[in-house]
């Protein structure tokens, strides 16, 4: 094809030819004469016949093709995405698996973690808190009012766990008080209990100093008084289910 146009100096003239090559390689153009003259009728005309043109052609068959071999046709191609959505779409998958990771650790922790062991009964913890008791210089005053605190201590917390009662923050005279507003609550003689706290007080705050024997004879009063309560709170919660049923 060809198109010519005229400017105000110059006559631009523009051809352009295609080509049908059949094998890659340097495809060579003969000359091709251009025949002009210029504007005037009774110009002569002239030539004009440029250089022969070499153009390398490529083939878009490679090795692994033949023309007898024609390759199936594919599906159309998808255009790639974006990078910033490759990483973002890469970054969910790794939170995922995380996440996941985290919930399976967490749940086989739960599912491996050992059952709690059943609360111990107050008269046994006091029993056990009792045997665990030592006093291993009896001439020393310290040593012996340290006894006595840890046995008043061990009973007013077992009467704590065992009936509600906030003993170990009462005085003395505080307790007995509230014990006594409600005995059938208790189940023991107030005055006895009395008396065994009240020797525990003299060796803490009077700085009596006890024999051994007495000291036996106050621990042997505070298992007397958690056994016999304990048996009593036990026939009560039988006699109760005996009536339920």
């Amino acid at each position: 094809t060809a198109t010519s146009s005229n400017g105000p100096k110059l006559r631009l003239w523009r051809q352009v030819i295609t080509l049908d090559v059949l094998a890659g390689g340097q495809v060579r153009l003969p000359p091709l004469p251009v025949r002009y003259r210029r504007g005037e009728p009774d110009a002569s005309w002239q030539s004009l016949e440029p250089e022969p043109l070499e153009l390398p052609v490529r083939s878009a068959l490679t090795t692994q093709d033949a023309p007898t071999r024609p390759r199936d046709i594919r599906g159309p191609l998808v255009p790639r995405e974006p990078a910033w959505r490759r990483v973002l779409l890469a970054a969910a998958w790794l939170i995922g698996i995380v996440a996941l990771l985290a919930a399976g650790y967490v749940l086989w922790r739960r599912l491996s973690r050992p059952a709690p062991a059943p609360p111990i009964p107050p008269d046994l913890w006091a029993q056990q808190a009792l045997d665990a008791l030592r006093c291993e210089d009896w001439a020393n005053p310290d040593a012996v009012r340290a006894y006595y605190y840890r046995i008043s201590q061990i009973v007013r917390q077992y009467v704590e766990r065992q009936f509600g009662v906030s003993a170990p923050e009462m005085t003395t005279e505080e307790f007995l008080a509230t014990l006594r507003s409600d005995p059938q609550r208790l189940g023991f003689d107030v005055q006895r209990l009395g008396e065994f706290l009240d020797a525990c007080d003299r060796v803490k705050y009077a700085a009596l100093h006890p024999t051994e024997a007495d000291a036996r004879a106050v621990l042997a009063a505070a298992r007397a008084f958690i056994r016999e309560t304990a048996a009593r709170v036990a026939a009560r919660r039988a006699a109760l289910g005996e009536q339920a049923a």
